[in-house]
């Protein structure tokens, strides 16, 4: 299975997970490392992390669902802002339009972020899944898959067209910032 394919799997395979997910994002999240969070039922995220998907500046577009997840959670001009012309966003401008649960200050952020998992985890376990079920219904999940299969052909031609690749090799021949 080639990596394209890959990730295609992982995202129909986090649409169907029945438990709660929960990301921690502690620094800087970067394309799909961003996209993937429209699977997890919270978000917590410190006040230094901030949010990427430079998709069309190596000539991609969205991936993961987040073509369909995105303008329906921040609305649709924050989406098109994000997905479409490379805006970076801070966590508290994504705990404002609803894409992050909490902000924790760094210095703060391991302990107050464990100690809401720990909290969470005494809370009835049938409950919290059967409360995803009813959030993710089987129909909505439907409508993610088909997403996803979507997204995933585009991405497929765009990968091998001239403008991707000359993204791709404008962007490994930068000289390093470090």
């Amino acid at each position: 299975m080639d990596r394209r394919n890959a990730f295609r799997k992982l995202v129909d395979i986090l649409i169907e997970i029945k438990k709660p997910l929960i990301a921690l994002v502690n620094g800087p999240a970067v394309g799909m490392g961003v996209t993937m969070l429209v699977h997890f039922d919270l978000v917590f995220a410190s006040d230094t992390a901030t949010f990427s998907t430079p998709f069309t500046n190596l000539g991609l577009c969205a991936e993961g669902t987040s073509s369909y997840m995105f303008p329906r959670i921040m609305g649709y001009s924050k989406a098109a802002e994000m997905l479409m012309f490379n805006r970076k966003f801070s966590a508290q401008e994504l705990l404002d339009c609803g894409f992050v649960s909490r902000v924790f200050p760094h210095s703060l952020f391991e302990a107050q972020s464990k100690a809401l998992i720990k909290e969470y985890a005494q809370l009835g376990s049938r409950a919290l899944v059967e409360g995803k079920a009813l959030i993710r219904y089987k129909e909505f999940r439907e409508t993610l898959h088909r997403v996803n299969e979507r997204e995933s052909r585009v991405l497929d031609d765009l990968y091998t067209s001239p403008e991707a690749m000359e993204a791709v090799m404008k962007f490994f021949s930068r000289k390093s910032k470090l």
